[in-house]
C-alpha cells in the first residue's frame, strides 16, 4: 500500500504508539507520513487531531453493482458508483473520524439512500439521490471521543 500523508496540528509533535506499534513525529512542516499503509494508524492519527491530505483525483472510483455497500476506511475521498437498477443502500459506519467523506453517484436507475449504522446518524435535508447521474456527498461532521457516534452530513449534489 502507498504512503499516507497527514497534516498534524503543528511541527515536531510526537504521537504515542499507534495500533501497529509504530510511533510518529510530525516534521518541521507539520506533516506525518505513514509508510506501512496502516489504516488503523491513520484513524489513530486522525483522532489525535491530524487532517488527511487528499490531493485532487485521489481514490478514484469504487464501482458497486449490488444493492448494498458499507463504506470502508479505504474509501476516503472515493467516488462510489452505484449502478444497480434497484434501490441501493449506502451504509455509513459510526466509527469514522470528523472530516472523512465519500461521494455516492446514482449510476443506475436505483435511488441511492444513505443509511447510518448503529450509533451513527445523518443530518441534512436529503439522504437520497434525486435522479440518475446525481450524487450524495457524505461527510462526518461530528463524532464522540470513542469514535462510536459519527454524525454524517448528507448533501445532495446536482440539479
Amino acid at each position: 500500500m502507498a504512503s499516507i500523508v497527514l497534516q498534524a496540528p503543528g511541527p515536531n509533535i510526537a504521537f504515542g504508539a499507534a495500533p501497529s506499534g509504530s510511533t510518529y513525529i510530525s516534521d518541521a512542516n507539520g506533516l506525518v507520513v505513514i509508510t506501512n499503509g496502516s489504516v488503523n494508524d491513520e484513524l489513530y492519527l486522525l483522532g489525535a487531531g491530524c487532517i488527511a491530505l487528499v490531493p485532487g483525483g485521489f481514490g478514484g472510483n469504487s464501482n458497486q453493482i449490488g444493492t448494498l455497500y458499507t463504506v470502508q476506511v479505504t474509501d476516503l475521498a472515493q467516488i462510489i458508483v452505484c449502478t444497480n437498477a434497484g434501490a441501493f443502500t449506502l451504509n455509513l459506519p459510526a466509527t469514522f473520524p470528523v472530516g472523512f467523506y465519500v461521494d455516492a453517484i446514482q449510476g443506475g436507475a436505483g435511488t441511492v439512500t444513505a443509511n447510518p449504522l448503529g450509533g451513527g446518524s445523518t443530518v441534512g435535508a436529503h439522504q437520497t439521490t434525486q435522479a440518475q447521474y446525481l450524487q450524495l456527498r457524505c461527510v462526518v461532521i461530528a463524532n464522540n471521543a470513542g469514535l462510536t457516534a459519527a454524525v454524517w452530513d448528507t448533501i445532495r449534489m446536482g440539479a
